[in-house]
């Protein structure tokens, strides 16, 4: 089974991407990309698109890295308060049983 492709225009070029859950998602990533090219070259004394795309994938790179860091800590946090909760039911249970 091939994965479905979408054209966009990324940076001024047409390319088939693979697609991103729909049509529209897919074309929402590429519009992103876009603006924040653009919003690079706006800051930029010389055009060079090469180094546009390149800080464009590492935004993006950052961004990532930086979601997967705070999802981890989130899962750290939450399998402490589980913890936390399993001790206590552990608790109740043999306060339960040493009662009956």
């Amino acid at each position: 089974m091939s994965i479905s492709t979408v054209e966009v225009s990324l940076g001024g070029l047409t390319l088939r991407v693979p697609a991103y859950e729909s049509t529209e998602k897919t074309q929402d990533i590429a519009d992103e990309i876009n603006s924040r090219l653009k919003l690079l070259e706006t800051s930029s004394s010389k055009i060079n698109t090469q180094a546009f795309a390149l800080l464009a994938a590492y935004e993006y790179a950052k961004a990532t890295r930086e979601l997967r860091d705070e999802m981890a800590s989130v899962q750290k946090r939450l399998a402490e308060r589980v913890g936390g909760v399993t001790m206590r039911i552990d608790d109740l249970t043999r306060i339960i049983e040493e009662s009956t």
